[in-house]
Parts: C-alpha cells; sequence; structure tokens
C-alpha cells in the first residue's frame, strides 16, 4: 500500500517537472507573438507560419526554450511600433542579446523608459535606425538599471540631449557606442569609473563639449566631430586637443566633478595642446613634400630623355687592327678619336660615311694607339704622351678592320698632280722619197 503511495507521488512529481520547459517556452512563445504584433507587416506573417517560436529566423532560444537572442535587421514597416515592443520583449526573463539595426518606420526606434527592465542582457544594439518624420528621442535614466550590460551600440538613431550620469552604473560594460546622433553638454564626470570599458565611440556629436572621461582600460576613442579636448594624462584621445584651465574648470561645473580645482594639473602645454593636429599637419607636409619631389624628377628624367648627357670623359678607347698594304714611307700609326659620349641617355652610333677623296693616308701598322683622357686642352695616349692637338680626321681604311665614326669633315683637297707635256707629232704626208742610183762606174 504505502509503495503504491510513494509510486504515485513519484509518478506526478515527474510530470510535473517534465511539463516545467513547455510551460516556459509557451510562456516566451506567447511574449514573442505579442512582440510581432507590435511589429505587423512580414515578420508577424513569418511568425505564425512556425508551431515552435524557436525556429523562427532570428530567434535563438536556449536547451530549455527561454528565448535568448532577438535580431531583427533591415526590416521596414511605416506601422511598425518599435518603442513599444521593446518594451514588450524586457519580459523575457533569459535575453541575452537585443539586436535591432538598420530598421525603418514612422517614428524610427524610440528607447521606452523601461528598457532598464532586462534582467540579463549583455548585449543591446539599437543602432542605424531610420524615420520617415522627424522624431526625437533621449537616452532613458533606466539605462544605468542594465548591471549585466556589456556591449552598448545606440549609434545613428538621431538621439538628442544628454548622456545621463547614472551610465557610470554599467561596471561591465566594454563597448560604448553613440556615434553619429546629436548628443550635448559634457559627459558624465562618473563616467571615469567603468573600469572595464575598452572602446568609446562618440564621433560626429558635434554639441558634446568639455574633457573626455580618464578611461582606465581605454584602447579605442573615437572624439572626433565633436569639441572634447583631451586631459594630459589620456592616453585615448584621438581626434581632440588638450584642454586649457579654462575648459577644465567650465566642464567640472556641469559634469559633476567634486570640486572646479578637480585636474587642473591635466592642463595640457602649448605642444600637448595641438599635438594631434599639428602632427597630423607635419606628416601632411612630409608627404606632400615627398610628392612634389617625386613629380619634379619625372618631369625632369622625362624633358630631357632626348638629351645627351656628356661625362667629363670626351673620349673613347677605340682598339684598331690594321693591315695596310699601301706604300708610304711615314710609316706611322693613325691615331683614332671618338667622340660617342660615354654615357648617354639615348645611344645610336652609326658609321658616317664621307665621300671618297684622292687622299691616301699614311701607312698604319698592327699597333695599338689609344687616346684616353684631355687634360687642358691636351690630348694624352696611352703611353703617357701628350700630343698638342687632336690628330685630323680620316676618311676610313677599307683595310681597317674596326669601324669607327669620327666627326665627318671634309677630306683635305689632293695636291694638284702635274700633266706630263706630250710632244705634238708632224701629221703624216707620206712615205720619202727613193735613194737614187749610184752612178755606174762610182762605189
Amino acid at each position: 500500500m504505502m509503495f503504491k503511495i510513494y509510486s504515485n507521488i513519484l509518478i506526478i512529481i515527474t510530470l510535473f517537472y517534465g511539463f516545467i520547459p513547455f510551460t516556459v517556452a509557451s510562456s516566451d512563445c506567447d511574449t514573442l507573438s505579442s512582440f510581432y504584433s507590435y511589429l505587423k507587416g512580414s515578420l508577424l506573417e513569418d511568425f505564425l507560419l512556425y508551431k515552435d517560436c524557436c525556429n523562427v529566423v532570428g530567434i535563438t532560444c536556449n536547451s530549455s526554450g527561454y528565448v535568448t537572442n532577438i535580431e531583427i535587421k533591415n526590416f521596414e514597416n511605416s506601422d511598425a511600433d518599435f518603442k513599444t515592443a521593446i518594451k514588450v520583449a524586457t519580459g523575457f526573463t533569459h535575453l541575452e542579446s537585443l539586436i535591432l539595426t538598420n530598421n525603418k518606420s514612422k517614428n524610427g526606434v524610440i528607447l521606452p523608459d523601461e528598457i532598464g527592465n532586462f534582467k540579463k542582457i549583455k548585449i543591446l544594439n539599437i543602432s542605424s535606425n531610420k524615420a520617415e518624420k522627424d522624431s526625437v528621442s533621449t537616452i532613458p535614466e533606466s539605462i544605468g538599471d542594465l548591471e549585466t550590460l556589456e556591449e552598448l551600440d545606440l549609434s545613428k538613431n538621431n538621439l538628442s540631449g544628454s548622456i545621463p550620469n547614472n551610465i557610470a552604473n554599467l561596471k561591465n560594460l566594454k563597448q560604448l557606442n553613440l556615434n553619429g546622433n546629436s548628443l550635448s553638454g559634457t559627459l558624465p564626470y562618473t563616467m571615469k569609473d567603468l573600469s572595464n570599458l575598452q572602446r568609446l565611440n562618440l564621433n560626429g556629436n558635434d554639441e558634446l563639449k568639455g574633457y573626455a572621461p580618464l578611461l582606465e582600460h581605454g584602447h579605442y576613442c573615437n572624439y572626433s566631430g565633436t569639441n572634447l579636448c583631451h586631459l594630459k594624462s589620456d592616453d585615448c584621445s584621438s581626434g581632440i586637443s588638450g584642454c586649457t584651465i579654462q575648459e577644465i574648470q567650465m566642464t567640472n561645473k556641469e559634469n559633476g566633478a567634486p570640486e572646479i580645482s578637480t585636474y587642473e594639473s591635466e592642463v595640457c602645454e602649448n605642444g600637448d595642446k595641438t599635438k594631434t593636429t599639428a602632427g597630423g599637419g607635419i606628416a601632411l607636409l612630409i608627404f606632400f613634400l615627398i610628392m612634389g619631389y617625386c613629380f619634379y624628377r619625372c618631369c625632369c628624367r622625362c624633358c630631357d630623355c632626348d638629351r645627351p648627357t656628356f661625362s667629363s670623359k670626351q673620349f673613347q678607347t677605340v682598339n684598331v687592327n690594321v693591315n695596310n698594304t699601301n706604300n708610304n714611307s711615314d710609316n706611322n700609326p693613325i691615331p683614332v678619336i671618338t667622340t660617342t659620349p660615354v654615357t648617354t641617355t639615348t645611344t645610336a652610333t652609326t658609321a658616317t660615311t664621307v665621300p671618297p677623296a684622292a687622299y691616301i693616308p699614311p701607312a698604319v701598322t698592327n699597333n695599338t694607339y689609344i687616346y684616353g683622357s684631355v687634360n687642358n686642352g691636351s690630348i694624352i695616349n696611352n703611353n703617357g704622351e701628350t700630343a698638342n692637338q687632336a690628330p685630323p680626321p680620316y676618311t676610313p681604311d677599307p683595310n681597317v678592320s674596326g669601324l669607327y665614326a669620327p666627326p665627318y669633315m671634309p677630306a683635305p683637297a689632293p695636291a694638284p698632280v702635274p700633266v706630263p707635256v706630250v710632244p705634238v707629232q708632224p701629221p703624216y704626208t707620206g712615205y720619202p722619197s727613193a735613194p737614187s742610183a749610184p752612178s755606174e762606174g762610182k762605189f
């Protein structure tokens, strides 16, 4: 009897606990149904097609059936009410990530005051959402109640107003992105207490002013497009100049600093105040100087490409092997000179054709006679001998084995050749008369 009673109790307990996950999942699915009903349009239609809400696109559930992640991107519907939908989403007790990006509706995405009711949220990304008409939204004070939050991205949502002071309560916050909004005022003094904050992006909020907070573990900071300034010991100060004493005192009056003299020792010197802009300007100047120099060299090279450039050595060594059979009593070597430049941009060496002349050059031997350099107008050969002048240009000898190309000069006129006088013979008048016969008796 007792065994039967305990068996029944055990069965009841098992059934009860067995239905708990189903009951919880049904509760989250009901909440999700309400969430989509405010977004309407194709999202609601797609949701109704699924029997299990955990299979809906953009929805993630854990093993127990609790909704842990909601992601909606690139959705357009004029009638969508994102503000109320976010308020409904705070009813998910195990929700860790809510991502609403690149969506468009009549009023855009307005953050409700109930946004601080998320219990386990770690990632809250409500960014780049557009409105069909001008709408104004602010960052609710309740944002500071999200103690489990690690990543907060509210960029490009047309947010205005100031950053709430209790944002410093987000002790686990690692990334904060508020760029592309219209936030104004000074940054809360208590932001320095965000000890885990590593990335801070405030780019484009041109009405933010005062000094940026000193972040203990800040690795990336973007303050471009703002009127913020950085303190002297701030290592995360991209895009802004150093603070003056007046800027520090003004900030201390508005950001909740304990004293007006707070951070007065963090005044930047003149060099530090402009270190970011001056450094960038110097780097830019150096870059343009280098580019200008390269452009100048390229232009000069292009302009002078057809102009030969002569080196200091005006004559080039030429070896001449000759075999001249002409008879000449001088029997001296012919020195060969070439004015072909040693180094030219474009080299084109062609033998100059000299009109034939009745000039017989002196005999040339097989010796090599080289003119190597010029010293004070005198030509020095390879034997160290100095000639008073360069030898005359000779017409090419057909017996020379190597061709050389001296500059063309007409050969000297040949000496006149005397014409021998030939006596003129008298005209033929016939044979002479025969001699007369001797007289008889006379021998």
